[in-house]
């Protein structure tokens, strides 16, 4: 899952490649919860592990060739659970 402080170092690094990222620190550091829109558009600058991982299982689930999308998607009911069986996987 991830925190803040991730949200953070990610968003720092960057800044350090060149990007203007200011603003979205501070909506970050502001806000008591993790934004939704700052992990889009930090998914959109830099693609996140997680969600490649997800995109991959999605398409062999498309093409017929593994079952694992469709047990994890049947088998959680909780969003922050799918997540953190997702990063799992990836270890």
């Amino acid at each position: 899952m991830l925190l803040k402080t991730d949200l953070i170092l990610l968003l720092t690094d960057m800044q350090e490649n060149g990007e203007d990222v200011t603003d979205k620190l501070k909506e970050v550091m502001m806000s008591q919860d993790i934004p939704i829109d700052i992990v889009k558009f930090i998914n959109d600058s830099r693609q996140l592990d997680v969600a490649a991982f997800y995109e991959r299982i999605r398409k062999n689930y498309n093409n017929k060739k593994s079952s694992l999308y469709k047990n994890i998607v049947s088998e959680v009911d909780d969003p922050n659970d799918a997540l953190t069986t997702l990063s799992a996987y990836i270890l």
